[in-house]
């Protein structure tokens, strides 16, 4: 496979602003100028930036339908239904099917009792949710993927 990489050298005044906050923050400059790049340019936002509080979160509820998705997963609790996670196979979609396992584990639902079956999504895919999913795990019963 072949990539492009879309690289943007720093300008002189990046680069000054990068070395200022280096000696400023006692950060590589490096770390500085992507820093800069992503929009963090005080010192007040560095440590917002490296050590988020949850008031530093948008809000999910921004996102659409999630008043839709938060009432279905409560009702699926409730009734006691089995519940997959279902992400990507990429580092996001790994990092937010484990956070969604382990937020379900915390409020005691977990795949030891056959009610949470995760699955990552293939390449292959590309990102696609596929319906022939459902009937995959409904026909094979399988409670749990890793």
């Amino acid at each position: 496979m072949n990539y492009l990489w879309n690289y943007v050298p720093s300008t002189p005044e990046q680069e000054a602003a990068a070395k200022q906050m280096s000696e400023t923050e006692g950060l590589n400059p490096t770390i500085c100028r992507l820093l800069l790049q992503r929009g963090i340019s005080t010192a007040d936002a560095v440590p917002h930036y490296f050590r988020p509080q949850i008031s530093d979160l948008h809000d999910p509820f921004l996102m659409n339908d999630m008043d839709v998705a938060v009432e279905r997963l409560n009702e699926a609790i409730g009734r006691k239904e089995r519940i997959m996670v279902y992400g990507d196979y990429d580092v996001d979609g790994c990092t937010a099917v484990a956070l969604v396992y382990r937020f379900l584990a915390f409020c005691r639902i977990s795949a030891t009792d056959g009610r949470v079956g995760c699955h990552l999504g293939s390449a292959l895919r590309l990102y696609a949710f596929h319906e022939s999913l459902i009937g995959h795990v409904e026909g094979h019963h399988l409670y749990r993927w890793w």
